[in-house]
């Protein structure tokens, strides 16, 4: 149906139907529905106005730069779902607003500015520092700019910054306060530490069917199944239509003489060398190679010289051409003279070579079948969603068109968001991997998905025929399950009782490593932390660490883990010392400082925002995505 209709829009017919179309559309303002009008402002205040070209413009230039970082599989949809819509009207704003202050304020930017920083910029310079237009070019057409376009933008930026700068300007954190910081983090502190583990608390009395039964009631968001789905599916895979394709053999030979390069290898040699800083030590250390002595006992002697096992190696791998024909003139594994390059004087040893191979005909046949047949399986699985498709808009279901076009059905009766099924499962061979998953999930009961194609090359359409919505499990089938987690977390209970009894006893005089000995356990003294550490290597978790630095030596304090309880001791305090660590100082200072200057920077911004009256059109912004 859909081949028909492509055939009948080439008609004369067609052709007058669709002038009659285009002229009702522009009678009835179609475009008005489609996208925001040139005169819809995305946002303005202060009489300026961000129009949806401007704004279009900033966030593709921005989603353009994150691609670059992140890879093309970060999508407009994803973006914006990230927040970078948000952030870029954000950032337009902003200036917007800084433009208009500047304006009231009476600041301007100079041609002399803006053409002293672009010819300052070393992306805009040849090798000698001068200032090159060509890279200049080169550079805007990189980011689709034109030179009036980017002068432009720089002059407009150069002004804001000024705004800014003007703003921050005497905004700097007092050096005491940055010294002040710095003892606060740095200071060390040591202590001594007994952990008790939960397996050590004693066993774990049963609990009652009301013990159970509360605990479930108290963790029932652990227990929820997700959201499962039954899915039927019409696969169009490469290799189920390569398999039937028969590529003759003449074409398999004149692919292998095409190709002939990918399946010869090279002759490879095995090369050390010993580089010697003048001709006389090559030479009597040459002579010594040439006596007898083995190459690793001359390398040894050499005191000046540098012995390098360079290992495998093809002509065109060896530096500088006069060494790589040394190596490469010997018609055996052998030494080779001296041989002078800038470097200095090289003896060489080949240990091995590999003579250069072809894989014959015959034993890439089938590789070649394969990868012949897989291209031509791409033009034929095409023509098999046009006919699927076409199939289906004729009012065929999924299953009678799959039938009728002998294709491949798949049918899942339960898949999760990962793929997996109730049992918890991965099911194997899901085509198309994540993006599969994501048409299952944005598909309503009951509806077709859009003809995908997978990576392969292959294609997929899927009907979601159930939908079992994420539910709570019963008791009952994950008894075992709440069972298990209700004795862990009594015995943690239990450990961290036993903690409390054993600090007790150390504050009233006991010694932590006697207590450690009374419960057939050891004692261990962490090395120096900081407030910042969390360390599990150090069996210190924050709340403790915490407890610590409140603490004064000789002081006792307990702290829970996962698998126990720790008891810790206060032994050493370690104050910072700022005078042996000037350059953190500095660099915290610099931190701070920025930090602060963002601050006042974003409550500046907030006072032009209700300065300026700042509107945000919502229904613009919906229309642009």
């Amino acid at each position: 149906m859909l081949n028909a209709l492509r055939k009948a829009a080439g008609s004369w017919v067609a052709k007058i139907l669709f002038v009659l179309l285009i002229i009702s559309f522009a009678a009835w303002g179609i475009g008005d529905f489609l996208r925001p009008s040139a005169d819809e402002a995305v946002a303005e205040g202060g009489g300026s106005k961000i129009s949806p070209e401007e704004y279009r413009s900033a966030f593709n230039r921005e989603l353009d730069r994150l691609r670059q970082r992140f890879g093309p599989n970060l999508t407009q949809e994803l973006a914006v779902q990230l927040g970078l819509a948000d952030q870029v009207l954000s950032q337009l704003v902003e200036q917007h607003l800084h433009s208009l202050e500047a304006h009231d304020l009476g600041v301007r930017i100079g041609d002399d500015v803006v053409v002293q920083w672009i010819m300052s910029q070393e992306g805009f310079q040849d090798a000698a520092g001068r200032f090159d237009r060509d890279r200049f070019h080169e550079a805007l057409a990189i980011n689709g700019m034109t030179e009036e376009g980017f002068v432009a933008l720089l002059r407009g930026d150069l002004l804001r910054r000024q705004v800014a700068n003007a703003v921050t300007a005497g905004v700097a954190v007092p050096a005491s306060l940055a010294e002040a910081i710095y003892l606060h983090r740095q200071e060390l502190r040591t202590a001594e530490i007994l952990f008790f583990p939960a397996s050590a608390a004693g066993p774990v009395p049963d609990p009652s069917e009301a013990d159970l039964a509360a605990y479930y009631e108290g963790n029932k968001e652990r227990y929820s199944a997700p959201e499962y789905r039954s899915v039927t599916a019409v696969l169009l895979r490469p290799e189920d239509v390569a398999a039937e394709i028969a590529v003759p053999d003449d074409r398999l030979r004149e692919a292998y003489q095409n190709r002939l390069a990918e399946f010869q290898t090279s002759e490879t040699r095995d090369v050390s060398q010993i580089l010697f800083a003048n001709e006389a030590e090559a030479k009597a250390a040459y002579e010594k190679l040439r006596a007898g002595e083995t190459f690793d006992a001359v390398a040894a002697e050499a005191k000046d010289a540098q012995r390098t096992d360079i290992g495998p190696v093809k002509r065109g791998d060896l530096f500088p051409e006069s060494v790589e024909a040394a190596a490469f003139a010997l018609s055996a594994p052998g030494i080779t003279e001296p041989v002078q390059s800038p470097l200095g004087w090289h003896i060489l040893r080949v240990a091995s070579i590999t003579p250069a191979s072809t894989k014959p005909f015959d034993a890439v046949r089938d590789q070649l079948r394969g990868e012949l047949a897989h291209e031509e399986a791409g033009e034929t699985l095409l023509e098999l969603s046009n006919q699927l498709e076409d199939t289906l808009a004729g009012g065929a279901t999924l299953d009678e068109a799959a039938q009728k076009l002998n294709l491949k059905l798949l049918k899942i009766p339960a898949m999760d968001r990962s793929g997996r099924d109730e049992a918890g499962l991965a099911i194997p061979d899901l085509p198309g991997g994540p993006t599969f998953l994501t048409a299952a999930f944005e598909t309503y009961q009951g509806e077709l998905s859009r003809l995908t194609e997978t990576p392969d090359g292959g294609y997929f359409i899927l009907r979601v025929d159930a939908v079992k919505p994420s539910q709570v499990r019963p008791l009952e089938a994950v008894r075992d399950r709440v069972l298990a987690e209700w004795r862990t977390e009594q015995a943690r209970k239990l450990a961290l009782a036993e903690a409390e009894t054993i600090a007790e006893r150390v504050r009233g005089g006991a010694t932590l490593a006697a207590e450690a000995e009374a419960h057939d356990l050891q004692t261990q003294t962490t090395p120096p932390f900081t407030r910042q550490t969390n360390s599990p290597a150090e069996r210190l978790p924050a709340d403790l660490v915490a407890k610590l630095f409140a603490a004064a030596p000789g002081d006792v304090a307990v702290g829970q883990m996962p698998d126990g309880a720790i008891v810790a001791r206060l032994a050493e305090i370690k104050p910072a010392d700022p005078a042996a660590d000037s350059e953190q100082i500095a660099a915290l200072r610099s931190d701070l400082t920025q930090r602060m200057q963002s601050d006042f920077l974003a409550q500046y911004d907030a006072a032009l925002q209700k300065k300026y009256g700042v509107t945000v059109n919502q229904t613009a912004l919906q229309r642009m995505f």
